[in-house]
């Protein structure tokens, strides 16, 4: 089990920021969407000859209501699992940069770099990096 799941916290942080944004565009969006739907059906049940004070009007109230309570709920549900999932991912991403750079800190000698090779996890990104700099030490040695 992990100890910190925030490697790098104003990398991640921001992560989950970018990855939160576009849901409250879309909620935007879809308010937006409720407020013209239930505005034109007032407006044309006004036009057909109905009172304000005429039940259906309580009705389409009581709709509009009920539409942006499900809307945030699952908005809320919807960035909850956004913000676990992106700060899995922002893991994989710190997790290895954050190896790779105190591995160049730790080395101050090419024997030192042969003696502590970079090795990421099963499902860290940038594994051919960590690959890739192995094998350049190993060259020049």
């Amino acid at each position: 089990m992990r100890k910190n799941i925030l490697i790098d916290k104003p990398f991640q942080l921001k992560f989950a920021m970018y990855s939160i944004v576009p849901i409250l565009l879309i909620d935007l969006c879809f308010w937006v969407a409720i407020e013209f739907y239930f505005n034109q059906m007032a407006n044309e049940a006004l036009i057909g000859g109905l009172k304000k004070e005429h039940d259906f009007f309580k009705l389409l109230q009581y709709q509009k209501v009920q539409f942006i309570e499900i809307i945030i709920f699952f908005s809320l549900v919807v960035g909850l699992i956004m913000t676990i999932w992106s700060l899995y991912i922002s893991h994989r991403i710190a997790g290895p940069l954050r190896k790779f750079e105190k591995n160049l800190i730790r080395c101050n000698s090419l024997d030192e770099a042969k003696s502590y090779p970079i090795e990421f996890r099963k499902d860290d990104f940038f594994k051919p990096l960590a690959s890739s700099f192995n094998e350049f030490i190993r060259k020049i040695s």
